[in-house]
């Protein structure tokens, strides 16, 4: 059981602070004292705090809307934590994690991460890594902890985790022709095209719009992507300046996109979409938009060409 007591007083804000804390030996409660002296002479020092894992995440993620960042890049980090890390760790107060519980939590991820058994690959890890870093990291500079823990770890690089990754697997130029004919006639035939033919993202073909497409010219711009952030669409500008771009087009793709844009308006008069919804260049089966991969992993594989990443 504890036996030694520190009990520390200080001046914040013009009010006076305190704080006690157990110890299982005197050397242990001397040792803290020394540190809490330091930080103070120094200028370091973070006042005692037992917030939580679990308590800090959603002011942090509230923090993160404030700065603009993206609904899916949020959602994103709130699932990591939510099936990697707070399981482990949400009940431990951010002052005493130790780089230890993150380099146990990293090997545990590793060994037994997946839910249907097995570890997680190296890439895996890298990015709950990533989360849990920029989390202490602001931690940090909002003077909640002493520091970030996490610089210290033993975690899986970037050049290992892409060392790891599958080898990607693309299609020869005599393949990708087969499965652009089989393909013919199909609802998505355009945007596979496009897919295909300017490596525009899964993102990009659904928020594309026929306003972002200049047929006389041979050219569309890329001006958004869409994802789904809990259930519902959400349309944003790409995240880069070189993502917001003009592609051009060849005269058989622009025949292809006013063939579907021709079919489409059919469709849309006999199911009553809106015009609004109209705009978009995905198709609807009534006002819900496609999902390209899936149809797209349908597609591959009734036209006999093998799969790719």
């Amino acid at each position: 059981m504890p036996s030694w007591v520190l009990h520390t007083t200080w001046n914040e804000g013009g009010r006076r602070r305190q704080s006690k804390r157990s110890y299982r030996s005197k050397q242990a409660a001397k040792d803290e004292l020394t540190r809490f002296l330091g930080a103070h002479q120094t200028g370091a020092f973070v006042a005692p705090s037992r917030l939580t894992f679990n308590e800090f995440v959603s002011p942090w993620l509230d923090g993160l809307t404030n700065q603009g960042r993206k609904p899916s890049t949020l959602s994103g980090y709130r699932k990591t934590l939510d099936n990697y890390v707070l399981p482990r760790l949400g009940a431990v107060a951010l002052q005493d994690l130790r780089v230890t519980d993150l380099d146990a939590l990293y090997a545990d991820l590793l060994r037994t991460g997946r839910r249907v058994g097995g570890g997680l690959s190296l890439s895996s890890v890298h990015r709950v890594h990533g989360v849990v870093n920029k989390l202490l990291n602001d931690a940090e500079r909002k003077g909640l902890v002493t520091k970030n823990v996490a610089r210290l770890t033993n975690h899986p690089s970037q050049t290992a985790a892409r060392a790891s990754a599958p080898e990607m697997q693309v299609w020869t130029p005599d393949q990708l022709a087969h499965f652009l004919e089989t393909i013919q006639g199909n609802r998505n035939e355009a945007l596979f095209r496009l897919a295909a033919l300017t490596g525009m993202r899964r993102g990009e073909l659904v928020g594309l719009r026929w306003t972002d497409i200049d047929a006389a010219r041979r050219r569309l711009t890329v001006n958004q992507a869409v994802t789904v952030v809990d259930h519902i669409e959400v349309a944003s500008v790409p995240k880069t300046r070189r993502s917001r771009r003009v592609l051009d087009l060849d005269a058989a793709t622009i025949a292809t996109l006013q063939q579907h844009r021709s079919r489409q308006r059919e469709h849309y008069l006999r199911v009553g979409v809106t015009a609004t919804a109209s705009d978009a260049c995905s198709p609807r089966t009534s006002v819900t938009r496609c999902n390209p991969t899936r149809s797209a992993r349908r597609s591959v594989g009734s036209s006999s060409t093998p799969a790719c990443q």
